[in-house]
């Protein structure tokens, strides 16, 4: 039982330091400080129109976009909104700046394992991914750097992230090998009857 113990807080010191090494890139200045909560916190909403245009202009056949879009962003939501709820609801994780003098660029009020950003993003470019590898490698690299940003701007641990990171690599390929089969084609013809209105 002590070997268990000791693993578990040799974990939480790594994380610790991992965390405090890459929050020390944070207060450095103010125009660092805007491009970390830029790349923290709006590159989200880059991500999301990058999605919509390269649906948009993509040459695929209609019925692979509209299973695309649905498959996408149904494996962000159901990673975000159920799966990291859930675990949210059993693990109550502070954030950094909330146990640790920290250079916070930005500030959250909710518990922070796993990250809510890393589990819906990381879902959406791993869906993304399976889709068109070439695009969704792009995706998942945004998501990343977006990722590793909200680290350095305080409001996650690594181990915050990875987790997130994990629980939606495993959500978009249940959603894409399991779900699409299933739901998918009832979806997409009520979504293309619904653009035709």
């Amino acid at each position: 039982m002590e070997i268990e113990e000791e693993r578990a807080d040799t974990l939480l010191n790594a994380d610790t330091r991992i965390f405090f090494l890459l929050n020390s890139l944070a207060g450095k200045s103010k125009a660092g400080d805007f491009l970390i909560a830029l790349l923290a916190e709006y590159m989200a909403y880059a991500l999301l129109g990058g999605f919509l245009l390269a649906l948009f202009f993509a040459p695929a056949f209609e019925y692979r976009k509209f299973q695309a879009f649905a498959i996408v962003f149904l494996a962000g939501l159901v990673s975000r909104f159920v799966f990291a709820t859930l675990i949210r609801v059993f693990y109550k994780r502070r954030r950094p700046h909330h146990v640790h003098k920290v250079h916070a660029v930005l500030s959250e009020k909710s518990f922070s394992f796993p990250s809510g950003h890393s589990s819906f993003f990381y879902a959406f470019s791993s869906a993304m991914y399976l889709f068109d590898p070439a695009l969704g490698a792009w995706f998942v690299a945004a998501t990343a750097v977006m990722t590793v940003c909200r680290v350095v701007a305080g409001v996650h641990y690594l181990t915050d992230i990875l987790g997130g990171l994990f629980l939606g690599i495993i959500t978009a390929i249940l959603a894409y090998f399991f779900l699409a089969p299933h739901i998918v084609p009832h979806i997409v013809p009520l979504a293309a009857f619904a653009l035709q209105l």
